[in-house]
């Protein structure tokens, strides 16, 4: 029997995106407090892949401009 691809990383990123000042306002205060947030933040998921010869699909990590 075949199953679906199990997809338990497109979530959490998505909550990441979503929720990022709230994040860092709970887990890094000074990092939250240091930001411009008048500059909406870019993400940039698939930059990282692309420079690491050693990326794999879907496992490289989440990049944010800011």
């Amino acid at each position: 029997m075949k199953t679906p691809n199990d997809d338990y990383g497109n979530p959490w990123k998505a909550a990441v995106e979503r929720y990022y000042r709230e994040f860092l306002a709970i887990f890094c205060p000074w990092l939250e407090a240091a930001i411009d947030w008048a500059v909406n933040p870019q993400f940039h998921d698939q930059e990282l892949g692309k420079v690491s010869r050693d990326a794999r699909p879907g496992l490289a990590p989440e990049f944010l401009r800011l």
